[in-house]
């Protein structure tokens, strides 16, 4: 497997990006504690450095989680060492008994190699999910979607912090429905550690998507990020789907 969040690009995620996961998991809190759920255990895909974990156990709830970094897992183990945090792709994962959600912070789930791998896994990934879920339960997630880089569909991003300096090249692809991004810097104290790494994600239609989710028996909800703001985000959708009875 190429690079994907080594050290370098783990310590500058933990940093300054994870205010998605920290607002998706409020949306996931507030959205079962409405429901008067206020304990049970939620599967976390892609934890990420573990904030979101935290934030949900310090809520009362059960965590387990998996990601595909292992420099995220190390992370997310320091941070949150009550929870079982698994080194493994989402197709490697052992899947609990049941949850009361299972969510995707910062757009997991658009990781795959082509549109095809991206399909045929979510699809398994929803039935999935819906076997695992009680009543009720929720699934939450957001995905890149078709236009995340606008008419061009280029984009260069360039960010010099005090502690790290770091570019990032996107190229998407309409017909393949590709986002390739190449992401380079490096971080300024030390020990100095170059980020060199070239990440492919999946671009996806917002209707396609909710259009699944009812198929396979969800409802669906899509917001244009976890304030549930109604106004959509360009490239960029924020899905709140629950189990529905059969």
């Amino acid at each position: 497997m190429s690079a994907f969040y080594e050290e370098g690009l783990t310590e500058i995620h933990t940093a300054d990006y994870g205010d998605v996961g920290l607002s998706g998991a409020a949306m996931v809190l507030k959205t079962l504690h409405a429901a008067n759920v206020t304990s049970g255990l939620i599967v976390e895909l892609g934890c990420g450095p573990g904030l979101s974990a935290r934030q949900l156990v310090d809520a009362g709830f059960d965590v387990v989680a998996c990601d595909a970094s292992a420099s995220m897992v190390n992370r997310a183990q320091a941070l949150v060492p009550e929870v079982e945090i698994i080194h493994c792709d989402l197709e490697q994962f052992v899947w609990p008994a049941e949850a009361v959600a299972v969510v995707a912070f910062g757009e997991v789930l658009s990781y795959a190699s082509s549109a095809q791998a991206f399909d045929q896994r979510l699809q398994q990934l929803l039935d999935r999910t819906r076997q695992v879920l009680c009543a009720g339960g929720l699934f939450v997630f957001d995905l890149v979607l078709a236009g995340r880089t606008g008419p061009t569909l280029k984009r260069h991003l360039h960010h010099d912090r005090a502690a790290y300096e770091l570019s990032v090249d996107a190229v998407e692809d309409p017909t393949h429905r590709t986002l390739d991004r190449w992401i380079y810097g490096a971080t300024k104290t030390e020990p100095v550690m170059v980020i060199d790494e070239q990440h492919r994600q999946i671009t996806s239609e917002a209707n396609d998507i909710t259009d699944l989710l009812h198929q396979c028996g969800f409802s669906a909800d899509v917001f244009g990020d976890y304030r549930k703001t109604q106004v959509t985000t360009p490239g960029w959708g924020v899905f709140l789907s629950v189990k529905l009875p059969q």
